[in-house]
């Protein structure tokens, strides 16, 4: 039985949705990328990939069938999520690592007294 334009539409898209999600999960070093073999993060990268998520989803509002506007704002919510988990995680590390920095400099202070 042949599929329909529709039906192969619908796959294209159920398939650049999904490679969108899995590139921002790769960017948010969720995912190790499967190229290097690595956990990369690149938190720009990630924003960047969301936000033609968005657009995407905008543009393609009242032509997409429930389950490819349900795939869309899951991905969304899910990746807008980790994104924000991914953000303060950072401006955690970056302040530990300040004050080890300023701990050090005491430390190097006291010794040379």
């Amino acid at each position: 039985m042949a599929r329909t334009d529709q039906e192969i539409h619908s796959q294209h898209f159920i398939a650049l949705v999904t490679s969108f999600y899995d590139s921002a999960m790769q960017q948010m070093g969720k995912l190790i990328n499967p190229l290097t073999g690595q956990i990369e993060k690149n938190l720009k990268g990630a924003k960047a990939t969301i936000d033609v998520l968005r657009m995407l989803k905008a543009k393609t509002e009242g032509n997409l069938k429930k389950d490819e506007q349900d795939l869309i704002a899951n991905c969304l919510t899910n990746l807008q999520m980790n994104y924000v988990d991914e953000i303060k995680r950072e401006g955690q590390e970056s302040e530990k690592a300040e004050e080890k920095g300023k701990e050090e400099t005491e430390k190097s202070k006291e010794d040379k007294s």
